[in-house]
C-alpha cells in the first residue's frame, strides 16, 4: 500500500467475493485518510437468490452487500460499486440496478458499474446510462473488444470510464509454453510470438509489451494488475511510465493474433 500511494496508484480494485481483501483494506487505507484513495468494490454475486425472489428480498440482499462493503472498507461511501456478475444487473426486472441507484442518490454509492466478460454483456450494459464504470478482460491475444459493436456502444458513452483487467491473461502471457494449459496446442507459436514482438519494438520484457499494447488505446481509463509484492508493484509502476505502443505497433499485434482459441481468453474455462 505504501508503495502504491508513493507510485501515484489512485484507485483500488476489490470486492465482496474477495475473502478478507475488504476488512484488510479498510484498515490498511485507515492509516493514510488524507490520499483520498478511490476504492472499486464490487456487489457480492447473487447466485443464491431464485429468479422469482421478491423484490424485498432482492433488494435486502443487495443493500446488506453495500452496507458490508462500507463497514469492511471503513467508509460511509463507495465511489465505484461494480456487479460482479453482470447477469444480475438484469434478473428480477432490473430490481438490483434500481436499488444500487438509490444508494447513489443517498451519496453511499458514487457510480455504478459492471464486471463484464464477453463484448456482448458490456453492450448490454452500455444501454443503461446509470452504468458508468466498465471493467473488461483486456489483452494482446484478445481481439474482441476492438470490434465494432462495443467500440460504437462505448463510444457513444462520453462519460465512461473503462478498465483493463486480465492484462497479462492471469499471467500466462508472461509464461513460458510448459505452464499454459496442457489444451492449448497453440502455446509454443504464441510466446514464440511474443518473444518476437518484444524484440521488435524493444520492449524490456513480456509484462512491458502486455501494458504497452493495452495502453495504445486511449478509450482505455486505467489497468487492473495484481502484484504478490512491493517489487513487483514498482516494477509495473516502471513500465507504466514508458510509451505505449505505436497505431501501427498496436495493428501489427492484432495481425499477429488472429486465431486464439476463444477458450483461452476466458481463465474461468481453463
Amino acid at each position: 500500500m505504501s508503495t502504491a500511494l508513493e507510485g501515484g496508484v489512485t484507485q483500488l480494485d476489490t470486492a465482496r467475493a474477495y475473502g478478507d481483501a475488504e476488512k484488510r483494506l479498510g484498515r490498511m487505507l485507515h492509516r493514510w485518510p488524507g490520499y483520498g484513495m478511490r476504492v472499486i468494490s464490487k456487489l457480492r454475486p447473487l447466485t443464491d437468490l431464485p429468479d422469482d425472489a421478491p423484490r424485498a428480498v432482492v433488494e435486502g440482499a443487495v443493500d446488506q452487500s453495500v452496507r458490508s462493503s462500507c463497514s469492511d472498507l471503513s467508509r460511509s461511501r463507495i465511489d465505484v460499486m461494480l456487479f460482479h456478475r453482470c447477469a444480475d444487473m438484469f434478473r428480477w426486472g432490473g430490481v438490483a440496478l434500481e436499488r444500487l441507484s438509490e444508494h447513489v442518490r443517498n451519496g453511499t454509492i458514487g457510480e455504478i458499474g459492471a464486471s463484464v466478460y464477453t463484448p456482448e454483456e458490456a453492450v448490454r450494459s452500455l444501454g443503461d446510462p446509470r452504468i458508468t464504470q466498465l471493467q473488461i478482460p483486456f489483452n494482446l491475444l484478445d481481439q474482441r473488444w476492438l470490434e465494432h459493436e462495443f467500440q460504437r456502444a462505448a463510444a457513444a458513452r462520453r462519460d465512461l470510464a473503462i478498465h483493463a483487467r486480465s492484462v497479462f491473461l492471469q499471467g500466462l502471457l508472461l509464461s513460458e509454453p510448459g505452464r499454459w494449459p496442457s489444451w492449448a496446442d497453440a502455446a509454443p507459436r504464441l510466446c514464440s510470438d511474443i518473444r518476437r514482438l518484444i524484440g521488435s519494438f524493444h520492449r524490456k520484457c513480456a509484462a512491458d509489451l502486455c501494458m504497452a499494447f493495452v495502453r495504445a488505446f486511449p478509450w482505455i481509463t486505467s489497468l487492473v494488475v495484481g502484484v504478490e509484492s512491493a517489487g513487483q508493484l514498482r516494477e509495473l509502476l516502471s513500465l507504466a511510465c514508458t510509451e505505449p505502443l505505436s497505431p501501427a505497433q498496436a495493428a501489427l499485434v492484432r495481425e499477429t493474433f488472429t486465431d486464439v482459441p476463444v477458450r483461452l481468453l476466458n481463465p474461468v474455462l481453463w
